[in-house]
């Protein structure tokens, strides 16, 4: 691990981000991208917290540096042990390019999750976001999407409601 970024990421406290602005100039190719990802398997759980957040909001404009990592996102997908990660996984699973097998296989993933009433408001919140942008360049999508909408607006969650008008669904 970088001790440039072990020293930036280091801290105890979840809420924090750390000295992340600093991260985020130091990421500016595919390699030095990569060397952050690496932290993701930290056993610091906020280390892993901090890296997960700059991931996310590094690939909000650079999707590009997630390709190489498709993979191991899918892998994370089901082996989640903190909901602040599932959190921002629900946002970043869909980030890289996928064949139309793997586009399946992220569009279970994320129906699995808005559809479960016990997983967290944010997980469903972010993960109907995702679906809708799989919609957007997979339109054989679009009428799943609308069923899992019917069903999940008679649940009347206030957050969920909000996103899905925001969508316009």
């Amino acid at each position: 691990m970088s001790k440039e970024f072990t020293e930036l990421l280091a801290g105890d406290d979840l809420r924090s981000l750390g000295k992340s602005s600093e991260i985020i100039v130091l990421i500016n190719n595919q390699n030095s991208f990569d060397k952050l990802f690496f932290y993701l398997y930290a056993n610091d759980r906020a280390i892993v917290m901090k890296t997960i957040d700059l991931i996310e909001k590094i690939t909000l404009e650079n999707k590009k540096y997630l390709q190489k990592h498709k993979r191991e996102i899918l892998k994370f997908s089901n082996d989640i042990k903190n909901i602040e990660f599932k959190w921002h996984l629900a946002q970043i699973i869909v980030r890289p390019e996928y064949t139309n097998v793997e586009v399946k296989i992220v569009w279970e993933i994320l129906e699995k999750w808005i559809l479960d009433k016990k997983e967290s408001k944010i997980v469903r919140v972010n993960s109907l976001q995702s679906l809708y942008e799989i919609v957007k360049s997979n339109i054989e999508y679009q009428d799943s999407l609308k069923k899992i909408v019917k069903i999940i607006r008679e649940e009347n969650i206030s957050s969920i409601n909000s996103r899905i008008k925001k969508l316009e669904l």
